[in-house]
Formats: structure tokens, sequence, C-alpha cells
């Protein structure tokens, strides 16, 4: 699955999305910026990275550990 991200706002696109009927106050209110600039054409889609740094782990071993 594509990683989406929601783009930047400003007065040209508030505009365009009122002229869609989007309401912008209201997808904010329902943390919904996905579907609006899907609505509106503009979400960022990044596709995967392949990388996933919430899995790093780190373990450090000194060498007094061993001694």
């Amino acid at each position: 699955m594509a990683q989406a991200k929601p783009g930047l706002i400003g007065r040209r696109k508030v505009t365009r999305a009122t002229a869609l009927g989007l309401d912008a106050a209201e997808h904010l209110a329902n943390n919904d910026a996905y579907s609006f600039f899907e609505r509106l054409g503009d979400l960022i889609v990044t596709g995967p990275t392949r990388t996933n740094v919430n899995d790093f782990r780190a373990v450090l071993i000194q060498a007094e550990d061993f001694a």
C-alpha cells in the first residue's frame, strides 16, 4: 500500500475546495485531511520506503561486561 501524506493548504486551495463543495474547516475538525486532499486532487503519495525506523533496536555491550 502506498504511503500518502496530506499536502499544504493556502488561500487558492481553499477557494478550489469550496468550488468543489469541500469544507476545509469541517475536514480539519474531523481530523480528515486525507479525504480532503484526495478529493481536491492534491494528496501527496510517496510510495513505500521499505524502511521502518520504528523497528530499530540498539543494544550496547561494553567490554567490561565480559571481564
